[in-house]
């Protein structure tokens, strides 16, 4: 019978929803960028409706794909050279352009001249955090993270306005991610900048009152151990550090990935800090490691070796080159291969190899936030990575791991808010929940009367079904005469059933307790 009440009507609903893919790469022609066809590229970045594309030989083009206007970005005559890192602020007004010998040039969307920035010569920059109060003319405080572990403050307005040296790391870490928030404090409800850094294998925490206090009190010697928040044994050379809304729990809730050597640590942002003073926990514990998926045929390599090969632990696969956040997955880049998995249930939802004779090795994937666009790049092409009814399984995904409440918040349908109330019902019947089965079953109303019935009667629990009862009557519609009158019926034999065991086993002072409190 349980299998049979939490499996109710599940056939229809797999037939009714579609079970194709979720992402789909769409070549885009790379004539529409205004380079010929045998460039390699480097990488991609996107924002707000605009893409930016830097090739080998030190090209770079923006790209607006919605009016399919491309322009090539004008260096004057130093050229780029080799690009580094190609970095667009999310609202798509400022951008950076690196390349491998420390020179920077900054670029505004209202033009298509690089200007150099000479201050910054030197830096090789990772990762940039932008001003979430940026104008179309100024940056605002940008924090920049170095490939020598440096973390610097700059303020773009034209030229540089400010920029200086914040923190180091010892050893000369480099910096992989960057990413600010503003907390209150639980104590007094002051708000504070919360910058979290992954260097190395530790992702860390700073905070301050304001940017420019950001790092007094981790000065000096063994500063960075004072803002260690979480630390893996393996770090990544292609590591990564992303916030995101998370698709579970409470509205406004955070949620952090970090791309390190082990997998992608996937964490909650609690609130508001706890203790301002001491070394904050920021993130909720513990927190969460998504193992990397292997390769098809990585596993069929492990299946067919030898006997001694057979008995060692396989090797780790290796990380991979990029990741991107959609709604309800991570998209995974390697040179072979890209890969969906859930945010939710950690599974690999969606696996593509990659045919790099034909397109080249992959690069990176780039998510626009504003636009809601991925773009997948390799040596020889961009792809627009499409998606499509990404939430489709959602409620089935929290359903499986018995996450009852964020299930009936994904359901879409009343033959998926059914189920989800079935399976709850049957989890608390289970559990000796009986009361609250019989509630929630009452509220699964496209669940077969005689199934409930069976179910409590086999139990011998004869009060919880009366419960069960008492609320599909109070439900129940005034017009519906004939199903008011049998649950009418059905409730009255059930109490005069109960009444009678009870007078039966009156004959001791237990039982005519029982009696008068009935």
């Amino acid at each position: 019978k349980c299998q049979e009440l939490t499996m109710y009507g599940q056939g229809s609903l797999d037939e009714m929803e579609g079970q194709g893919q979720i992402f789909t790469p769409r070549a885009v022609a790379i004539d529409r960028l205004g380079v010929e066809a045998g460039q390699r590229i480097l990488g991609v970045t996107a924002a707000n409706g605009s893409v930016l594309a830097g090739f080998h030989g030190g090209d770079v083009i923006r790209w607006y794909p919605i009016d399919n206007e491309a322009s090539p970005i004008d260096f004057g005559r130093d050229r780029c050279g080799e690009i580094g890192r190609l970095l667009l602020e999310p609202k798509g007004f400022h951008a950076f352009v690196t390349n491998l010998s420390g020179d920077t040039w900054y670029l505004n969307f209202n033009s298509n001249q690089a200007k150099p920035l000479p201050k910054l010569k030197g830096h090789v920059i990772e990762t940039v955090s932008w001003d979430p109060d940026s104008t179309a003319a100024c940056t605002r405080d940008v924090i920049i993270g170095t490939h020598a572990g440096q973390i610097v403050h700059a303020v773009i307005e034209g030229k540089e306005r400010t920029v200086k040296a914040m923190f180091a790391f010892e050893h000369r870490t480099p910096i992989s991610g960057l990413h600010r928030e503003r907390m209150v404090t639980a104590s007094d409800g002051t708000e504070r900048t919360v910058l979290f850094v992954a260097a190395g294998c530790g992702v860390h925490a700073f905070v301050g009152a304001t940017v420019e206090t950001l790092f007094q009190r981790y000065q000096g010697e063994g500063g960075a151990s004072k803002a260690l928040i979480y630390e893996v044994p393996r770090d990544s050379p292609h590591g990564d550090l992303q916030v995101d809304d998370a698709c579970v729990g409470l509205p406004g809730t955070k949620a952090l990935f970090w791309l390190t050597g082990v997998g992608v640590l996937s964490a909650f942002i609690k609130p508001n800090i706890e203790d301002d003073k001491n070394n904050p926990s920021l993130l909720e514990s513990p927190p969460g490691v998504i193992p990397f998926p292997r390769s098809k045929s990585s596993t069929s390599r492990v299946a067919g070796g030898n006997l001694v090969s057979s008995l060692l632990p396989p090797p780790p696969p290796p990380a991979p080159l990029s990741m991107a956040l959609t709604r309800y997955h991570i998209v995974l880049v390697f040179e072979d291969r890209w890969v969906a998995v859930s945010r939710i249930t950690h599974e690999v939802v969606q696996q593509q190899d990659w045919a790099q004779a034909t397109y080249g090795a992959l690069r990176c994937i780039a998510s626009d936030v504003h636009g809601s666009q991925l773009w997948l790049c390799s040596e020889r092409h961009i792809f627009e990575l499409t998606v499509e009814s990404e939430g489709r399984n959602v409620w089935n995904l929290h359903l499986q791991l018995e996450e009852f409440e964020d299930a009936l918040a994904a359901c879409t349908l009343s033959r998926q808010r059914t189920r989800v109330l079935a399976a709850h019902a049957d989890w608390l019947f289970r559990k000796g929940q009986l009361i609250e089965s019989a509630r929630k079953f009452a509220e699964a109303t496209a669940v077969p009367f005689e199934h409930v019935a069976l179910r409590f009667f086999g139990a011998c629990k004869q009060a919880a079904f009366l419960e069960y009862l008492h609320l599909r009557l109070r439900a129940c519609p005034v017009a519906d005469q004939v199903t008011r009158a049998l649950l009418c019926v059905w409730a009255v034999e059930m109490s005069l059933a109960n009444l009678n065991e009870l007078r039966l086993r009156a004959n001791d002072a237990k039982g005519r307790a029982a009696l008068d409190a009935g």
